[in-house]
């Protein structure tokens, strides 16, 4: 079954949301500081309903969305395991590679919302891009201090 545009960009909002997910996941298991480690891990999680949601706005459209490649998601954690470990400053590592991740997640959001979609997955996608776009705010801030 070939997907049309709009199917194709949700799958690929799941996508982002899940590797933004995984690097804030990541950034938990490796940030030393117990109020980062609490707002990644709240994060990995606000991600991963954002995955969700997208997964059944995709659902309601006929579409049965795919599953995550787990290769992909493997060579994606050895890479930011890789760089956070060669980092002068790991904590400012992990921090930029999380607001690299959301910023990603943003642009695709732009670029999905120039399609034509259904009404209802445009407000999810405005509402969830307001979201993402607050969070880069809030990690640039962070990494700012840091």
């Amino acid at each position: 079954m070939l997907r049309d545009e709009v199917e194709v960009a949700l799958n690929e909002l799941v996508d982002l949301a899940e590797a933004s997910a995984e690097a804030y996941a990541r950034a938990a298991e490796l940030a030393g500081d117990s109020e980062l480690i609490a707002m990644f891990r709240g994060l990995e999680e606000r991600r991963r309903e954002m995955a969700e949601e997208i997964r059944n706005h995709d659902r309601r459209l006929g579409d049965i969305p795919h599953a995550p490649d787990p290769d992909k998601s493997t060579a994606r954690d050895l890479w930011a395991r890789f760089r956070a470990a060669l980092a002068f400053n790991a904590g400012q590592e992990l921090l930029a590679s999380c607001e690299a991740a959301e910023e990603h997640l943003a642009q695709r959001m732009a670029s999905a919302l120039d399609l034509p979609p259904p009404e209802a997955p445009a407000e999810l996608i405005r509402h969830l891009q307001y979201e993402v776009v607050a969070t880069v705010g809030r990690l640039a801030a962070l990494r700012a201090r840091a």
